[in-house]
């Protein structure tokens, strides 16, 4: 082993310091000799004729690049490179090989030397040249592969699922995020078309975003369902220099949440148009009850007076008749009317919810039985008291059980269930029928006022586009519920029934513990 220093400033803390493994003496000499001649370096060379020797002196951390010959004493041919990166990897080397040798040289470089010099054919300029290259191209290899590290940290990083696609739609690459998704490896994703892997399909399924975007070669995106959450599957093409699509970037957003919000959003908006819209219904129809209230029963009285007459005809009499009936049944819905516009109860009082069905279906019970109504009433061994305005209350209640009545006229099962009990802390009254049912457009509709769903009363028929009813009567009843601090949920299923449920604001008592008991 040799200790050859070359250049003008032997102990200059900045000058390159080089680590030769070299058998042969003569050329190591020669090596320094012409690293003495390139002034314009600073070189501080340590030769060592054996590999192992090389290799202990790695680990003192004092070598900028490395001369290396393949042939050593103790090591041959590319395995000596091989050795050697080993060690110093982050080292750039130079390999010296004979003239002879070439196709070992280049597969070395191959194998990760950055230059290779055929000894007999380096002068000082190259040799200083291919050192300080050697010792550049290996900053820049190790720049870019760190560069290339933190791409692939940061892609695997992000959380939504990420693939690079072929121009034909074939997985080149894909993050974390996206194996994660589909639940498999990547070498199960790799070269896989995109909609085999998100829709289980040979073939692009209609209104794919890939082949979207080849036609009009910008971003698409679709909403996509997949284990139950929702996704926005957007679809980025990619372009060479000369404006070539190449292939694209496809992007799996989860937007589960956001289409949570959204639909929250909406129906705010919705409940609070709606509010409005029944407010500025409720104050035109109260304003109108109350002219057309005054004005029939002027006609009533007038028509009782008329009556008093002993000397009416038949006729006439009939005729009067008539015209009373019809105007009590327009102080009636002038009554709805007035409720429907009322958005506050009077003074509440506790009231037992059990005593509100019992007052109701003492009044229509008997019209129920002649219809062959099957009529089952539940409710728990303890009392659900509420505070409320029991009058109104039972009006809510008779609104229900009259439309309940009406939808089962043409039903062969005819089966009225009134129940009241508890959910979670909320006490409710609900009406569930065997009736002819409403139809799944209208159901959003039914608490409008003035909107209706009944066919002809008279057959019970599911709704036929023509208004039979006032559409009143379902308004009145959501507008009480609301003053009761609570709503009215609808369910219904065509020619099976509808269920019309008034949860009111927490009751007096807990949650019974005791079951419901049925009574017929």
């Amino acid at each position: 082993m040799m200790n050859i220093q070359a250049g003008p400033h032997k102990q200059d803390a900045c000058a390159t310091r080089v680590l030769l493994v070299e058998d042969n003496p003569g050329d190591a000499r020669l090596l320094k000799e012409m690293l003495d001649e390139a002034g314009s370096a600073d070189f501080q060379l340590v030769w060592f004729d054996r590999l192992s020797a090389g290799l202990e002196h790695l680990a003192q951390g004092q070598t900028d690049v490395i001369l290396l010959d393949l042939s050593l004493p103790d090591s041959q041919g590319l395995a000596t490179l091989t050795r050697m990166r080993a060690y110093a990897n982050h080292l750039p080397i130079v390999v010296l090989t004979a003239f002879d040798d070439a196709p070992t040289a280049l597969s070395a470089v191959r194998e990760g030397a950055q230059d290779y010099l055929i000894k007999g054919q380096v002068d000082a300029n190259l040799l200083t040249r291919a050192l300080r290259y050697a010792i550049e191209r290996k900053r820049a290899e190790d720049a870019l592969l760190c560069a290339a590290q933190q791409w692939r940290d940061t892609f695997d990083a992000i959380g939504d699922g990420l693939c690079l696609l072929d121009v034909h739609g074939k997985v080149l690459r894909c993050n974390k995020a996206m194996t994660a998704l589909l639940k498999r490896p990547f070498p199960e994703i790799l070269g896989r078309p995109c909609w085999e892997l998100l829709h289980h399909s040979h073939t692009p399924p209609e209104g794919c975003p890939f082949l979207r975007t080849q036609e009009t070669r910008r971003r698409e995106s679709v909403p996509l369902p997949m284990a139950n959450r929702w996704f926005d599957d957007v679809v980025d093409p990619l372009f060479d220099k000369d404006s070539n699509l190449i292939g694209a970037v496809h992007v799996l957003t989860d937007i589960t949440e956001r289409r949570r919000i959204e639909g929250e959003k909406r129906r705010l908006q919705e409940q609070l148009a709606h509010a409005r819209k029944m407010q500025a219904v409720g104050t035109l129809a109260g304003g109108i009850a109350h002219e057309f209230n005054n004005i029939n029963g002027e006609i009533i009285a007038f028509v009782d007076l008329t009556l008093e007459l002993g000397d009416l005809p038949p006729i006439a009499r009939r005729y009067l008749e008539a015209v009373r009936s019809s105007a009590v049944a327009g102080t009636n819905l002038t009554q709805s009317l007035l409720a429907f516009s009322r958005k506050g109860v009077g003074q509440k009082r506790p009231v037992s919810l059990d005593s509100i069905v019992e007052n109701v279906l003492r009044v229509v019970e008997r019209h129920l039985a002649d219809e062959g109504v099957e009529l089952v009433v539940r409710s728990p061994e303890e009392p659900v008291i509420v505070l409320g305005d029991a009058p109104m209350l039972e009006s809510a209640l008779m609104n229900l059980v009259i439309n309940a009545r009406h939808a089962m006229l043409r039903s062969e099962v005819k089966r009225m269930t009134v129940e009241t009990g508890f959910d979670g802390e909320k006490p409710f009254i609900r009406v569930t029928d065997t009736g002819c049912g409403i139809p799944s457009e209208y159901l959003d509709r039914v608490f409008e006022p003035f909107f209706t769903t009944k066919g002809a009363l008279a057959t019970g028929e599911v709704f036929d586009g023509k208004v039979h009813g006032t559409g009143l009567g379902l308004s009145v009843c959501h507008t009480i519920a609301e003053a009761h601090g609570g709503g009215v949920i609808a369910q219904s299923e065509l020619a099976k029934g509808s269920t019309f449920t008034i949860y009111l604001s927490p009751s007096l008592r807990q949650k019974p513990a005791t079951p419901v008991s049925d009574r017929k």
